[in-house]
């Protein structure tokens, strides 16, 4: 994904490739998972999806390039982001 990322100035389409088959098709995974979470009641109905799921997509191609743990990654930034996103249970207060 670097490569092509840093090959866009010189050919602008490989960056519309890079976006098309390997960013959109995580950052839809992403959001279909929040959908679900909604559904069951378990994530807000008012928050902005997409930019939840580019957040989550970016913060995990940041860390992997800091070279830190991948498998702490997905607990890390769930951690950061659930109390912001998670609904309100009877008898639980927002901070």
């Amino acid at each position: 994904m670097g490569n092509f990322a840093g090959e866009a100035i010189r050919t602008p389409e490989l960056l519309g490739i890079l976006r098309e088959h390997a960013v959109e098709p995580r950052v839809t995974l992403v959001e279909n998972v929040l959908t679900q979470l909604q559904d069951s009641g378990a994530v807000q109905d008012g928050i902005d999806k997409h930019t939840i799921a580019t957040l989550c997509f970016g913060s995990y191609f940041a860390a992997f390039h800091r070279g830190e743990s991948r498998d702490a990654i997905p607990e890390a930034v769930v951690s950061v982001l659930w109390p912001a996103i998670a609904a309100e249970k009877p008898g639980r207060r927002r901070r």
